[in-house]
């Protein structure tokens, strides 16, 4: 995952890198880097986003290009490792961009490639959350796979606005989730990622509320 603070802009990106690609860390360490930092800098337009995809499908390919074998690894193994490569290494991802405006209002933008939920609430509506398909994620060698484009989800708030951010290995916790008024203790999550079958979990949760100031 990275982010990015500023006085009033928040960007972020939440990866998880795909098991059965080559190596699925290197693909979420570099889109969650370049994600974050393109919404930190403006809006993102179908033009700005294609550029962030090529930038980061180029640092890609060479990561992967130059990521060693083990000299020790048995050959079957090897031919599979080297297979995998020429496909490339893959990750799903939700990200946002956030901003404060000067008189208070928070604007925000989504987006989201794979299984990772993306949970949220303005002022005191109800949750809302991105579409989950198991068959989207982002490739170092072929890009966006299972969608035409990245799809971007904008909208407001004018007092507070909520969201939770988590990858699929916390999926047992779905309902509790949805739950806002709920606090998902750290315990909970440090049991579930303790578990035999535990797959890679990351959990971000995020709370912008504007303070009015009152003069008199």
């Amino acid at each position: 995952m990275a982010a990015i603070a500023g006085a009033s802009v928040f960007s972020f990106c939440l990866c998880d890198g795909v098991g059965q690609s080559f190596n699925g860390e290197i693909a979420a360490d570099v889109i969650s880097t370049c994600i974050s930092e393109f919404l930190f800098t403006d809006w993102p337009t179908a033009e700005s986003t294609g550029n962030c995809l090529r930038e980061a499908g180029w640092l890609g390919r060479r990561l992967v290009e130059r990521f060693p074998i083990p000299s020790d690894t048995p050959a079957m193994l090897k031919s599979a490792l080297e297979s995998k490569r020429q496909l490339g290494s893959e990750t799903t991802l939700v990200a946002g961009r956030l901003v404060v405006e000067p008189g208070g209002q928070i604007k925000y933008v989504f987006t989201s490639l794979g299984d990772s939920r993306l949970l949220w609430r303005e002022d005191d509506t109800p949750v809302r959350r991105l579409q989950t398909d198991t068959n989207q994620r982002w490739s170092t060698h072929r890009g966006i796979i299972g969608a035409p484009e990245l799809h971007f989800q904008s909208g407001s708030a004018s007092r507070e606005l909520k969201l939770r951010c988590y990858t699929d290995g916390l999926s047992c916790l779905d309902s509790a989730a949805l739950d806002f008024e709920r606090e998902i203790p750290p315990s909970d999550i440090r049991e579930i990622s303790q578990q035999p079958d535990s797959d890679d979990i990351a959990w971000l949760e995020i709370l912008v509320r504007h303070q009015p100031t009152f003069e008199g």
